[in-house]
């Protein structure tokens, strides 16, 4: 999954967990506004029943004024017309429903109950009842009550319900007051009548306040929670295109292409990023040298494959030329001359030597025989070369899945170490026998060289006055491999070669 890809998923999931918190902060705080308002209505419904009472208890108190009025008690039972006029709504009634004072308007009182055992028991009990009933179509707060002395007289108030009055409560109890039939689910308080049935509903739409005023549809708290993280999932998005996806767009460029000038900018770039950017710089660079380095082997290999071909196609022939003038020579001297034909003998010798020499040596310097043939097969063919002449055995043994996992310049230092072990085997320990082994050791590979000639002491060298012994350690240190010579006068000689080996190893 592509980066870019990722940083998508990594934002879609934070903006979906703020939308989610938002969602469950955004529900919590609906519940409290719900719960707010619930109490707060309750409160408001306390403060207007507490108003209901107290204008009931100014209507009782009014009304119990009224009755303990001397011209009150001291009516009669007679005609209501010889009574004094009272106040509008108002009436002075006998236990039978009989009218013994009334308003001045022709209307009647409403119909009560007197026949009702329960209601006559609850008023004489009180000596007074309060509650609602209807009279012409309207709906009235009644007060009845019975004069301390007459046992069958009651003075009756009624105050409706008017709009005026519904108004003034309203603004006493901060609400906008109507009257109901029903509740129809609002805020609303039943006006009972004597028995305590509902008469109506007087319904309430409260103003908001307090807490539930102070609670918008969406709270400053919650917008700036919101706010605050829509800012942080923009910052974080910008954050990262800026200092991260843009910068290993720029890299991936420079990496595609194989040039640093699309992130030579980013080099300059004290961060992370540009240090990931001087990496690939440096990286780009050692590849040029490596480039370079290698053009550079491939000419010297070049030089030296030509210098081979020059050799063996120039100088060994002039040689081959020379030895076989010196044979034709031989041939026409007299019988008599055995001490010429010895001296032409040995010269030949000393020329197929030097020959020899030479073909060793145009071996060494074409490596391009590792390339065309296996690691035993350019052993083999450099036995040969070096022994075609001379009459020696020769045992090469050499494991070329081992081979393999050796570099293709330890295997040419080993092939010119051959070289030279062998040139010396034959012209200095005239050996008969040869054995080359190239084994498996103990993480390591071990190549050895043996012969069955002469021999000599090491600590003295082999008498030839030359370097060869030296410059054979000095190859195998080269090449990371342990030197190791073992010979004896009369006892032949024995090279080894360890060279450790890695898991990485590249043929």
């Amino acid at each position: 999954m592509s980066l870019n890809r990722r940083f998508a998923l990594v934002l879609t999931g934070l903006l979906l967990g703020l939308a989610l918190l938002w969602a469950y902060v955004h529900n919590q705080e609906s519940h409290w506004r719900r719960l707010a308002a619930a109490e707060n209505q309750n409160e408001q419904l306390g403060q207007l029943r507490h108003w209901l009472q107290a204008e009931a208890a100014t209507l009782l108190h009014a009304t119990r004024a009224l009755a303990a009025d001397p011209a009150i008690a001291a009516l009669q039972p007679g005609p209501a017309s010889a009574a004094p006029a009272l106040a509008p709504l108002t009436w002075v009634l006998a236990s039978d429903g009989s009218v013994l004072a009334g308003p001045g308007s022709p209307a009647g009182p409403p119909d009560l109950p007197w026949q009702n055992h329960a209601f006559i028991a609850a008023l004489e009990q009180a000596g007074a009842l309060l509650g609602h009933l209807r009279l012409a179509d309207a709906v009235h707060e009644a007060c009845l009550v019975r004069q301390a002395d007459a046992a069958n007289r009651f003075v009756l108030q009624l105050r409706p319900w008017t709009a005026a009055r519904l108004t003034q409560l309203g603004t006493l109890a901060d609400a906008s007051l109507r009257l109901a039939s029903t509740p129809n689910g609002a805020a609303a308080l039943p006006l009972h009548d004597w028995q305590g049935r509902p008469v109506a509903w007087l319904a309430a739409d409260f103003s908001p306040r307090g807490r539930v005023a102070s609670v918008a549809p969406l709270s400053t708290p919650t917008f700036w929670f919101i706010a605050f993280g829509l800012l942080v999932v923009t910052a974080v998005a910008l954050g990262l295109r800026r200092w991260v996806l843009q910068p290993l767009a720029t890299i991936t460029t420079s990496l595609g292409s194989g040039e640093i000038a699309p992130a030579m900018e980013l080099t300059r770039d004290p961060g992370e990023m540009g240090a990931l950017a001087r990496l690939v710089q440096t990286s780009f660079a050692q590849r040029e040298e490596l480039q370079r380095r290698e053009l550079e082997l491939q000419r010297i290999l070049d030089e030296r494959t030509r210098l081979g071909r020059d050799l063996h196609d120039g100088i060994i022939q002039s040689l081959y030329a020379t030895g076989m003038g010196l044979a034709g020579i031989k041939a026409r001297l007299r019988s008599d001359q055995p001490e010429v034909a010895a001296a032409l003998e040995q010269s030949r010798t000393a020329l197929n030597g030097t020959i020899l020499d030479l073909r060793n040596f145009i071996t060494g310097l074409e490596p391009e025989s590792l390339k065309q043939q296996s690691f035993g097969q350019a052993v083999a063919t450099l036995l040969d070369n070096a022994c075609h002449a001379r009459p020696v055995r020769i045992e090469c043994a050499v494991d070329d899945d081992l081979a393999a996992h050796l570099t293709i310049g330890q295997r040419a230092h080993i092939l010119q170490i051959t070289r030279e072990a062998v040139s010396n085997a034959l012209r200095h320990g005239a050996a008969s026998a040869i054995r080359v082994n190239l084994r498996a050791g103990d993480d390591a590979a071990v190549f050895s060289i043996e012969d069955n000639g002469r021999g000599f002491d090491p600590a003295v060298g082999n008498g030839n006055g030359g370097h060869g012994l030296h410059n054979l350690a000095n190859r195998a240190a080269e090449i990371g491999a342990q030197f190791s010579l073992a010979s004896q006068p009369g006892q032949g000689t024995r090279l080894q070669l360890t060279l450790p080996l890695k898991s990485d190893s590249t043929p």
